[in-house]
């Protein structure tokens, strides 16, 4: 999350007469950087929220130790899930795909389905979540990280409860559009479980 305000192309958009010359559009650059969240959630909502400290690298061992707190998040929100298995749908970043996260999933039981490369479609993070929550904390202009992780905390918690049950369900719907269309990327025997 930005921790300047962004203005999208769309907002600087103005009518001009034909013969008007045009306006030079300057490009703001964030100055103090971002906030790196990472979000676990599932048809009921937000499991863990964890925010990356300021400049602390993301690599397998700091995923490695989300996933432990992500696995303490499941076992006190839904305590018998554990037991009944964890399915996780994770972006093929080189921290997620790195052998350590790999051997730590596998360490934990947990059934991880695959995701295909460039296929922002099928992550619902990437398709429900995030450019809502950006679109909102484009209205804020804010200077500190904690202003930042308590906006984004405070936008989770004013979500409806149908809101991730939505996300969770366009998913399904994208996953079986994927696979009518022939365009494969998604195994149909993990459809046939939701």
């Amino acid at each position: 999350m930005p921790h300047y305000q962004p203005k999208s192309r769309c907002a600087s958009v103005q009518w001009k007469d034909p013969s008007s010359p045009l306006t030079k559009k300057f490009k703001v650059t964030p100055s103090a950087g971002k906030v790196m969240l990472t979000m676990f959630w599932d048809y009921q909502g937000v499991l863990l929220s964890y925010f990356q400290k300021c400049h602390e690298n993301v690599n397998s061992a700091s995923y490695c130790e989300v996933l432990l707190k992500l696995w303490n998040a499941i076992r006190r929100r839904h305590p018998g899930q554990l037991a009944s298995g964890v399915l996780l749908l994770q972006d093929n970043a080189r921290p997620h795909t790195a052998q350590a996260a790999q051997e730590r999933i596998q360490e934990l039981k947990w059934e991880l389905l695959e995701h295909s490369p460039y296929s922002p479609y099928l992550a619902p993070s990437d398709f429900h979540l995030f450019d809502l929550l950006k679109t909102t904390m484009v209205a804020n202009v804010l200077l500190m990280m904690e202003e930042v992780e308590m906006e984004v905390q405070k936008w989770l918690r004013q979500q409806l409860n149908d809101f991730y049950a939505v996300g969770f369900y366009a998913l399904v719907k994208q996953w079986n559009n994927r696979i009518t269309d022939g365009g494969g990327h998604v195994e149909k025997s993990f459809i046939s479980r939701f």
